[in-house]
C-alpha cells in the first residue's frame, strides 16, 4: 500500500515562494526536505542561499512641531529641536501675501480712472518779497535796488526788518548784505540795496 504524500502540490509551491520570499530559514527541517525534493523534481533552484527575513526596524513616529521648529530624534533617543525653523511652503507664503494686498487695497477706494470734474489748483502768485529773494540768490554777489522811493525811515525800517529775518524771503539773514542809500531818481528819498552773498544760491 502506497502512503500518502505528507504535503501536496500545492502546498509545496507556498513553501517554495515562503522560501523565496523570506528565507529558507522561515521553513522548518521536514519542510525544507519536501521542498528540496520538489525543487529537484520540477528543475527548479533549491532557495536555500537566500538569507534569513529580517524584521524592519520601527522607526519612532516624529513629535508634531513646536513654534515652527520641527522635533527630530538623536542617537541616544534624546529629542532636540532643529536649529532651523520649518519653512514655510511657498502656498502659505502666497496666501499671506494675497491677504496683505487686500488689507492694503481695502485702506483707500480705487478709482478706474481720473475724473473729469477735477478742480484744478489756484496757482500761487510769489509775493513782492518773494521774487526779490528768489532774483537775489539766482544771482547771487550782485547789489539790487530791491525798493525806491522811500523816506529815509522807510528805508531803514525795511533793512531792519531784513536784517532781522521779518522777511521770509531773505533768510538766513546772514546771507545778505542789505543797505541804504540816496534815490537819484527821486529827489530827497532813499533806496534799499541788497545782494546775496551766502553759499547755497538757488
Amino acid at each position: 500500500m502506497v502512503s500518502k504524500p505528507k504535503y501536496d502540490e500545492t502546498t509545496l509551491q507556498q513553501l517554495y515562494q515562503l522560501a523565496c520570499q523570506e528565507g529558507w530559514d522561515q521553513l522548518t527541517v521536514s519542510e525544507r526536505m519536501a521542498v528540496g525534493r520538489w525543487c529537484k523534481k520540477n528543475s527548479l533552484p533549491k532557495p536555500d542561499g537566500l538569507p534569513h527575513a529580517t524584521k524592519p526596524i520601527a522607526q519612532p513616529e516624529p513629535e508634531p512641531r513646536l513654534d515652527g521648529f520641527e522635533t527630530i530624534p538623536v542617537i541616544d533617543g534624546r529629542k532636540r529641536k532643529a536649529e532651523e525653523p520649518v519653512k514655510t511652503s511657498q502656498k502659505a507664503a502666497k496666501t499671506a501675501s494675497d491677504e496683505e494686498d487686500m488689507r492694503l487695497f481695502n485702506a483707500v477706494r480705487f478709482l478706474e480712472g481720473w475724473p473729469e470734474d477735477i478742480t484744478p489748483v489756484r496757482p500761487i502768485h510769489a509775493g513782492k518779497w518773494t521774487l526779490a529773494g528768489q532774483a537775489l540768490r539766482r544771482f547771487p554777489d550782485r547789489p539790487a535796488i530791491i525798493a525806491d522811493n522811500l523816506s529815509r525811515s522807510q528805508a531803514r525800517g525795511l533793512r531792519n526788518r531784513m536784517q532781522k529775518a521779518s522777511i521770509p524771503a531773505f533768510q538766513p539773514p546772514k546771507d545778505y548784505r542789505v543797505e541804504i542809500a540816496p534815490d537819484h531818481k527821486h529827489e530827497g528819498m532813499y533806496v534799499v540795496i541788497a545782494a546775496y552773498t551766502g553759499k547755497h544760491p538757488r
